[in-house]
C-alpha cells in the first residue's frame, strides 16, 4: 500500500497496489510504503464462518484468496466471479487436449467486447491459468496441500503430459503476454498466439 501525501498541507491520500514497480519514481518518493502480508488460511476461514456457515465452501475460497481476505469475501459476495474463475481454469485445462482451431473458438468469448474490455478479460484470464499452472506444478510435486483451485485438483493430477520444464515455460509465456496486454497489443492476437504454444 502507498500512502503520500497530496498537495494540500494536513490531507493524505491512500493508494493500494499489486506491482509497486510500476509507480514512477517521482511518486514513490513521495510517499510512505506499507507492505501486507498474507493472512492466515485459518484466520480468513474463521471469518468467513462467521459471515456465512457454509463450511467447505468458505475453506474452497480461503484457498483461491491466498492469504487475501478481500478476495475472499469478494468470491462469496459475488458468486459470478467465482463461476468465472471456474471457466476460465477449466478452459485452460480444456485447450490442452484441443487442436488449434478448437483452442481459436475457444477464445472467441473472450475476445468479442471493446477494445479495453477485451485487454481486461485477457489479463484476468491469463492471471487465473497462472494460478492454475502454479496448482498443477504443486501437485505434480506432492504438494496438493498449497494450491489455491482445490475444486480442480484431480484434473492437475491427470495433466500428465505436462512436466516442470514446460509448466514453467507456459507460465513465463503468460507473463510476456501479460506484458503485451499492458503495452495495449490486441488481445486477440496476444491469447491466439499463446495458445499457439500450449
Amino acid at each position: 500500500m502507498i500512502h503520500g501525501n497530496i498537495p494540500m498541507i494536513g490531507q493524505f491520500g491512500n493508494r493500494s497496489i499489486d506491482q509497486i514497480e510500476r509507480i514512477s519514481p517521482t511518486i514513490k518518493s513521495r510517499c510512505q510504503i506499507f507492505n501486507f502480508f498474507p493472512v492466515n488460511k485459518k484466520e480468513i476461514i474463521d471469518h468467513l464462518d462467521k459471515i456465512s456457515s457454509k463450511g467447505n465452501h468458505n475453506q474452497l475460497l480461503a484457498n483461491l484468496a491466498q492469504g487475501r481476505p478481500g478476495m475472499a469475501i469478494k468470491f462469496m459476495t459475488h458468486p459470478d466471479l467465482l463461476e468465472k474463475h471456474n471457466q476460465h481454469t477449466a478452459l485452460l485445462l480444456d485447450l490442452f487436449g484441443q487442436d488449434i482451431s478448437e483452442r481459436f473458438k475457444s477464445l472467441e468469448k473472450y475476445t468479442k467486447k471493446d477494445f479495453q474490455a477485451n485487454i481486461e478479460e485477457a489479463g484476468i484470464l491469463l492471471d487465473n491459468w497462472i494460478l492454475a499452472l502454479r496448482d498443477t506444478a504443486l501437485v505434480k510435486n506432492l504438494s496438493g496441500h498449497y494450491i489455491a483451485n482445490e475444486n480442480f485438483k484431480n484434473d492437475f493430477e491427470n495433466l500428465n503430459t505436462l512436466g516442470n520444464r514446460q509448466i514453467v515455460k507456459i507460465i513465463n509465456l503468460m507473463m510476456a503476454a501479460k506484458n503485451y496486454l499492458a503495452q495495449n497489443i490486441n488481445p486477440k492476437l496476444v491469447l491466439e498466439n499463446l495458445v499457439l504454444n500450449l
